[in-house]
């Protein structure tokens, strides 16, 4: 009898081991499980490619105007490989060459004294302007015209106080005015070389501020000489020996005005600079 009750808690006591061991081989085999899973999480992912970002619209938008500009208005090129004709929001300056078309008709012309060239014929014929292209061909243009000139009227009469007959006096006649004429306007464009015919329309202002004439006489009034020869007649191209004269102009001063229009203009444009 105590033999079987030894071996029955013999078995008793092996049963509560392999009770008492097997959670704990349980637990560690969940250990060394989640340890496995914890290193292959750590195992690095490969790293994603980067995009290549594609270009912005705008910029598109922008390449594709500049083609289509240059069809519209093919760029002519100086020898240097250099641009010279402007293009869409490009800026252009330039000058009139009024003055030297007159001088060069002048030369083949009727005229003996060129003087289209001087100082106050350039002024009075030149007109700096500027413009601001918003496409190839069409312009948003501005002018100014600055200007001032003094003329000299010469004529030689009989000196009252010599015996000798042929001798002579001078009188003078000196005009001086000035202004300026500006313009803004709208400008239309055509050609496929350095020359261009231009053509538009635009609103004018001018300001004048009226002629000033000065008189100098070769006689002078005395209390013996009442009535000294003098120039009568002034518009003329010949000299006149003038006249007795007990009254004769010293000064005289024309108005100065204001003037504002509307004008059509068409023209021919020539680039010489290049950008």
């Amino acid at each position: 009898m105590r033999k079987i009750k030894t071996t029955a808690l013999a078995l008793a006591l092996m049963f509560f081991a392999a009770i008492a061991v097997q959670p704990a081989t349980a637990q560690e085999t969940e250990g060394s499980a989640a340890k496995e899973q914890k290193k292959e999480e750590k195992v690095k992912e490969p790293k994603k490619e980067k995009k290549v970002k594609e270009p912005k619209k705008e910029k598109e938008k922008a390449v594709m105007s500049t083609t289509l500009s240059s069809g519209n208005n093919p760029q002519i090129q100086n020898k240097k490989g250099v641009d010279m004709m402007p293009v869409a929001n490009e800026f252009a300056i330039g000058m009139s060459a009024n003055p030297f078309f007159q001088y060069v008709g002048n030369l083949f012309g009727y005229t003996a004294n060129n003087t289209a060239l001087n100082q106050n014929k350039f002024l009075q014929n030149s007109q700096l302007f500027g413009k601001y292209m918003l496409t190839d061909n069409t312009a948003l243009r501005v002018r100014f015209r600055g200007y001032s000139f003094t003329d000299y009227n010469t004529n030689e009469v009989y000196d009252d106080l010599s015996n000798v007959p042929e001798a002579l006096v001078e009188d003078k006649l000196t005009t001086s005015s000035g202004g300026v004429d500006v313009g803004a306007g709208y400008e239309w464009r055509r050609g496929k070389s350095r020359f261009r015919v231009i053509y538009g329309a635009e609103a004018t202002y001018s300001y004048n501020m009226g002629f000033r004439q000065t008189y100098s006489y070769g006689n002078d009034f005395s209390n013996s000489n009442i009535a000294p020869t003098s120039t009568v007649v002034w518009n003329t191209s010949t000299s006149n020996n003038g006249a007795p004269d007990a009254e004769r102009l010293v000064s005289r001063k024309g108005n100065a005005f204001n003037r504002f229009g509307l004008r059509g203009f068409a023209g021919v444009e020539y680039f010489l600079i290049p950008k």
